[in-house]
């Protein structure tokens, strides 16, 4: 049997990664894997079948790359995100340390792709990621905030309050207040 890795832009959550699954099975392509940013593919694929994929890839807003390393910040996105949401017993590793673990790459490197890439520090990133979780949380639950500011890592409720006000334009408990129907 034949392995070929195919790169898919666009994939940062377990979503993309389930549509692209399905995109694969309605062409009866086999697979060994997918995750983000790529699939393992039993057999090589036809051009054919190449250019229907990348067709059926491309409705559903993840082309195929022909170069691996565009797909770099969809995965350091990824990484970004999978350290947010780490349940860590104990001390948690600091996000420079945890990403050049994974991308085995030095931190220096990562951040300058990332910059040049995106235009936007991985520390901005992360604030902005980490403000989007909170306010989902604040829209589908009741937990209080000092709660989400622990579940989130941040290092209080102040802290978490700061950085919600500087990429969301108001409190967490304004934020909450405007969910509530007036009265």
């Amino acid at each position: 049997m034949v392995k070929t890795v195919i790169y898919i832009q666009n994939m940062r959550c377990d979503c993309c990664i389930q549509m692209v699954k399905i995109v694969l099975k309605a062409m009866g392509i086999l697979f060994l894997e997918v995750e983000l940013g790529k699939a393992i593919l039993c057999d090589e694929l036809s051009p054919k079948q190449e250019k229907k994929l990348t067709e059926c890839l491309s409705e559903i807003k993840h082309p195929l790359l022909k170069n691996k390393e565009n797909l770099s910040v969809e995965k350091i996105e990824h990484y970004i995100q999978q350290w947010i949401e780490l349940e860590v017993i104990g001390e948690r590793p600091k996000l420079s340390y945890y990403l050049a673990d994974k991308l085995c790459y030095c931190y220096k490197s990562i951040e300058n792709y990332f910059v040049q890439k995106t235009g936007k520090s991985i520390r901005v990133y992360k604030i902005k990621y980490r403000a989007k979780c909170a306010e989902h949380q604040l829209r589908t639950s009741d937990i209080d905030i000092a709660e989400i500011a622990q579940n989130l890592h941040y290092s209080g409720k102040e802290h978490l309050c700061k950085q919600f006000k500087q990429v969301m334009g108001k409190s967490p408990e304004q934020f909450r207040k405007d969910l509530l129907p007036e009265k």
